[in-house]
């Protein structure tokens, strides 16, 4: 693109991201992203790439790190983040912090869609949580 003088735009960024990252090339895929620098502004798409792609391969540690600076940045979350960062902590058996986050996405007011619910519904059902899981069936169904 750089040799036929044409400039990447943020769709073609976050495909760059999103492939680094599904790769394991985090130190790349950051430096497209800091190479994005004023021009164009990372977005949520960006940030939630990602947190997305670190809990399911580095960790949650990582994950939280990305979520922090995308709040820092002034981007904020949107369900989809949630929804990877919630499944993460679900996967690493850290079922009342990613309940502490859902209730922290709702009071933001961002709406659990059916990919959210379902991956709590599953948590709680894996843990043995009967009653939870039957109220947070209930309210999906709402």
């Amino acid at each position: 693109m750089r040799e036929e003088d044409i400039l990447p735009n943020i769709v073609s960024y976050n495909t760059l991201i999103n492939g680094f990252c599904r790769i394991e090339e985090f130190g790349l895929a950051k430096s497209l992203m800091d190479e994005m620098g004023s021009e164009l502004l990372a977005n949520v798409v960006s940030y939630t790439t990602f947190v997305g792609v670190y809990c399911k391969k580095k960790g949650m540690n990582e994950a939280s790190l990305f979520h922090e600076e995308m709040v820092r940045s002034g981007i904020l979350p949107d369900v989809v983040t949630y929804t990877s960062l919630m499944n993460g902590l679900f996967k690493s058996g850290e079922l009342s912090k990613g309940y502490a986050l859902f209730r922290e996405m709702e009071k933001m007011g961002i709406v659990p869609n059916h990919v959210l619910y379902s991956s709590l519904i599953d948590a709680l059902s894996k843990a043995g949580k009967a009653k939870e899981f039957l109220a947070f069936f209930g309210e999906m169904l709402v």
